[in-house]
């Protein structure tokens, strides 16, 4: 896997003899996205943006190709692409307006934002959830504007739970620790986890804080997250995005 420092050089290169990549938009222990021009005989046709992964965590790049729904960052292309001996899985994917994170530095979100997140939101989570998927790292970060509309992103932590299940387990823990349910920290992945991050970031989004203090994992495993939440007046019913 390449170090952060690489990151940078890659700029200006060419993928797949189609896709320069531009400039880089952000990197993390996942990996790096890229705005990119995507061309044709010279000529640039579209603006993308390009995730590159490690080529030994093909994941990502399998779970993400496999989806198809409005309110889910869609995949438009995908492939391998070595760079000086450095190999990567690269996916191609519509650039995003804004993230929610971005929108939220600003203000919290007004009622009606809220409501069309909230209903974009749980639409995508609905579809992952029938096909028994759990996203498992809801959080604004990963919602991202796209063409007018509220979509998911980052699917490195999909998880298979399967159609018929309600819980399955794991050894590795993924997520962001402000967004993870309790059960989370004993390994069980099952939709409630993503319910749950909604949850949490309903109350963010509204208020610009978090529903409950602390910034530890011990802390945030005491009881009290089960603290009920004040609600603020003008709060978000379930009835608004029934």
């Amino acid at each position: 896997m390449a170090t952060g420092s690489l990151w940078p050089l890659l700029v200006g290169e060419t993928i797949a003899s189609k896709y320069r990549l531009t400039s880089l938009l952000g990197e993390g222990g996942f990996g790096a996205v890229f705005l990119a021009k995507h061309f044709v005989n010279d000529c640039v046709i579209r603006r993308v943006a390009i995730k590159l992964i490690s080529n030994d965590q093909p994941d990502e790049l399998i779970q993400s190709t496999g989806l198809d729904h409005p309110n889910l960052l869609r995949s438009l292309d995908a492939g391998e692409w070595t760079f000086k001996s450095t190999g990567f899985l690269y996916m191609v994917m519509d650039v995003a307006d804004e993230s929610l994170e971005q929108k939220l530095r600003c203000a919290p979100l007004t009622h009606e934002e809220l409501v069309e997140v909230v209903a974009a939101v749980a639409s995508g989570l609905d579809y992952l959830h029938s096909r028994g998927r759990c996203h498992g790292d809801l959080k604004p970060g990963n919602i991202l504007r796209v063409g007018g509309r509220w979509q998911i992103s980052d699917f490195g932590t999909l998880r298979d739970i399967g159609v018929n299940r309600t819980a399955a387990y794991t050894g590795t823990i993924l997520g962001t620790l402000e967004y993870m349910p309790p059960e989370s920290f004993e390994g069980v992945i099952s939709p409630a986890w993503d319910i749950w991050s909604l949850g949490v970031l309903i109350v963010k989004a509204a208020s610009g804080k978090f529903p409950y203090a602390g910034d530890t994992q011990l802390a945030l495993m005491t009881p009290e997250l089960c603290t009920p939440v004040a609600r603020r007046p003008g709060h978000l019913a379930a009835r608004d995005v029934g």
